[in-house]
């Protein structure tokens, strides 16, 4: 297995309230078929209701300028968006650990419920390592054709 410059990303499930995000994502390499859980712990700087949950969305592509293994993105990572219910523009850069960092725009959050407006900061960190994703669980779990 070499690393991978290819991936994928989504929004598993997120809720906010009161200006403090917690956020869960998968990662997906897609040349080496891992994924990896991500989570997000931040504040926001936003108008919104004072709580909203977000639901697990599609696949958004991304690529790396180096190539690295799906377990490497723990950092930092910037959020700023616009959204309500299935309508959202939202921008995700993250900065892992001695990378370049990464930016994926436009970033496709899937189904919200709330109303928010604004961007926010936090640590992006591993949650679990990188296993086979023809194994993940629900609802990490990856299609047979991503």
């Amino acid at each position: 297995m070499k690393p991978s410059a290819t991936f994928r990303i989504r929004l598993v499930a997120g809720a906010s309230a009161f200006f403090v995000d917690g956020m869960t994502f998968d990662i997906l390499d897609t040349k080496n078929n891992l994924v990896c859980v991500y989570d997000y712990r931040g504040v926001s700087a936003t108008i919104a209701t004072p709580v909203g949950a977000s639901f697990r969305g599609p696949w958004n592509d991304f690529d790396t300028r180096k190539p690295m293994w799906v377990d490497d993105f723990g950092g930092v990572a910037l959020i700023a968006s616009i959204g309500v219910m299935d309508k959202s523009l939202a921008s995700l850069t993250l900065k892992p650990l001695l990378r370049l960092p990464i930016v994926i725009e436009p970033f496709n959050t899937g189904w919200s419920i709330g109303f928010s407006g604004g961007g926010g900061a936090g640590i992006f960190s591993r949650m679990f390592p990188a296993i086979e994703a023809s194994r993940a669980p629900f609802p990490h779990n990856v299609e047979k054709d991503p």
